[in-house]
């Protein structure tokens, strides 16, 4: 993480605010005028019915096979004192790529009608050079059979970790769309068996499975995988990869303008992803402070892109008096003049079922509340010691595609209409128990989940000025 202090950099978005840039996520919010009528004047509007009587033309993409890969295993015989352990070849197929993102914005389903963000585009600004370590774990259950010692004969089920080298920015984008019309690709993986588990014996006296202890290297294999890349939630949609540098070792006014220069070449796209966070010194800082250090001149264009923006990761919420661990990029977002409107601060649940709920890392909605909506954290990739890698930098990505996905359906819709749609369907029961956890717009949780199905289907009040 790089600090540094500015006194006033023009085509910036603050004066006079000590930033850090941090991969990864954000949150906050505020304007040029007192809180009380910012919140009111950025109230988000609804769309006039008659608005949604134009649709886009269905794409005839959509199958939903994606992620999808094949492999033959192939491990060697390992030599020892008086014995021998041998893997035959195995063919194995299975669900290869996580696709929480799919099934828990209910994606797929608006495939099935032809709406797959055909002829949309996603501007993703994040870091994809910075490389971090990901991994994922898959279960090789065989019906071939593993011979040690020549004692007998039986049949297991091999865990393996397969490590992936991926960046933030890749994670981020590949959740957001595309890869809707992508080939099979086939690479060399390598899969580091952890355990393994007898299924039976078949002939002989066959070692226990705690023999994996002593032999797991033997258990690994380096293998060709056929796979088909994972669709992100706008599976067609044309991702735009914009890359600044996140780094430790970044000129955090070269980010900055980095950042800046990318969202006004991208200010006509569908939706623009920011996974990013900027930390706000707010020591004796207050919400009227940092309104009055932005830069309305900071964007040279109005956004007809819905600007979607990491709350971030520091569990709190923005409020007028205390904006620690608020997303200096999400406050700007929220107030500039030029994206105030097709704003969206993404924060992040965690768990399923009855256990969803606002995740424990994601900020608040806070004094964000009125532009605030949260979607799923999870990627289903792991790190270390099977860890998942979960943020709102990737709740951020759901939003931005279902925002493609609605300018598919109804390609006359503008920014802040779009915006307002998904704000406005928000689902209000978090937990899922058929109860809506809290009326008109939560301090917590917003304006409640990502609904898609419900964005994509406008109806009643929804009916737009």
């Amino acid at each position: 993480m790089t600090k540094r202090s500015f006194s006033k950099f023009g085509a910036l978005f603050f004066s006079a605010i000590s930033l850090a840039a941090c991969g990864g996520g954000g949150g906050g919010g505020g304007g040029s005028v007192g809180l009380s009528a910012t919140l009111s004047a950025f109230q988000p509007s609804a769309v006039d019915s008659s608005r949604l009587s134009t649709q886009g033309s269905p794409s005839g993409n959509i199958s939903d096979d994606y992620g999808r890969a094949s492999a033959t295993l192939v491990s060697g015989v390992a030599a020892r004192s008086a014995s021998s352990f041998t893997i035959p070849d195995t063919n194995v197929a299975w669900q290869f790529l996580p696709r929480v993102h799919i099934d828990d914005t209910r994606a797929s389903d608006q495939w099935a009608l032809g709406w797959t963000g055909a002829g949309q585009s996603i501007a993703v600004i994040d870091d994809f050079s910075s490389s971090i370590n990901t991994h994922l774990t898959i279960s090789a259950t065989r019906d071939s059979t593993y011979r040690f010692g020549g004692a007998g004969t039986g049949s297991y089920t091999v865990n393996y970790r397969i490590p992936f080298s991926s960046t933030h920015g890749s994670l981020v984008s590949n959740i957001a769309g595309g890869d809707g019309l992508s080939t099979n690709l086939s690479s060399q993986f390598t899969f580091n068996s952890i355990s393994a588990t007898r299924l039976s014996c078949t002939s002989g006296t066959c070692y226990d499975v705690n023999i994996y202890t002593s032999i797991s290297d033997d258990w690994d294999s380096t293998s060709s995988i056929t796979y088909r890349p994972m669709a992100g939630v706008a599976k067609d949609a044309l991702v735009v990869n914009n890359h600044v540098d996140l780094s430790p070792y970044q000129d955090v006014s070269n980010t900055l303008n980095s950042i800046v220069s990318h969202m006004d070449n991208s200010y006509n796209a569908s939706a623009i992803n920011l996974s990013i966070g900027f930390n706000i010194n707010t020591v004796g800082v207050s919400l009227n402070q940092i309104l009055d250090g932005l830069d309305t001149g900071a964007l040279q264009r109005t956004s007809n892109a819905v600007v979607v923006v990491a709350a971030g990761n520091s569990g709190a919420a923005c409020t007028s008096s205390n904006l620690n661990g608020c997303n200096a990029l999400a406050v700007a977002a929220a107030y500039l003049p030029q994206t105030k409107h097709s704003a969206i601060i993404a924060g992040a649940t965690s768990g399923t079922g009855l256990s969803e709920n606002i995740a424990t890392y994601s900020a608040r909605a806070g004094v964000l509340a009125d532009r605030f909506l949260l979607a799923s954290g999870h990627t289903g990739w792991l790190q270390g010691n099977d860890v998942e890698v979960v943020g709102t930098s990737f709740a951020a990505p759901r939003i931005a595609g279902a925002a493609a996905l609605l300018r598919h359906k109804f390609p006359n819709l503008n920014a802040e209409q779009t915006a307002s749609i998904l704000l406005l369907t928000g689902n209000k029961d978090i937990n899922n128990d058929g109860v809506a956890d809290f009326s008109g717009v939560s301090p917590i949780y917003g304006h409640g989940k990502l609904n898609l199905p419900s964005a994509m289907s406008p109806i009643g009040s929804l009916g737009v000025r």
